[in-house]
C-alpha cells in the first residue's frame, strides 16, 4: 500500500488534514487525527490544496485544479464525480444528484 502523507492546519474553519499519495489529495478531514496510520508531512500536493482551500474560502477562487485521488466503489466513485459537476455557490438535493 503506498504511503500516505498527512498535514494539519490552523484555519478560519477549524483545524483541518489534508492527505494525499504521490498522486493527489485523498483525504480531508476536520479535526484532529489520532487514529489514522500516516505521515505527518507537508507535501507539495498537500500545500498547493491548503493554498487553493484558503484562495476559495476567501472568494478568491471558485475552482480547484488539484488532482483527486479518492477510491470506493462503483457507486460511490459515481456520485463522486457528479458532486464534482456542481458549480461555484450551488446546491443540489441528493434528488437531483440521484
Amino acid at each position: 500500500m503506498e504511503k500516505m502523507n498527512c498535514f494539519q492546519y490552523e484555519t478560519t474553519i477549524g483545524k483541518i488534514v489534508i492527505c494525499a499519495n504521490t498522486r493527489g489529495v485523498t483525504n480531508f478531514f476536520w479535526g484532529e487525527l489520532s487514529n489514522v496510520e500516516m505521515e505527518n508531512t507537508e507535501t507539495e500536493i498537500i500545500k498547493r490544496a491548503f493554498v487553493q482551500l484558503g484562495e476559495y474560502l476567501s472568494g478568491l477562487r471558485k475552482n480547484f485544479d488539484i488532482k483527486l485521488e479518492y477510491s470506493g466503489t462503483d457507486f460511490q466513485l459515481a456520485v463522486w464525480d457528479q458532486l464534482k459537476k456542481i458549480s461555484y455557490g450551488k446546491t443540489k438535493t441528493y434528488k437531483e444528484i440521484a
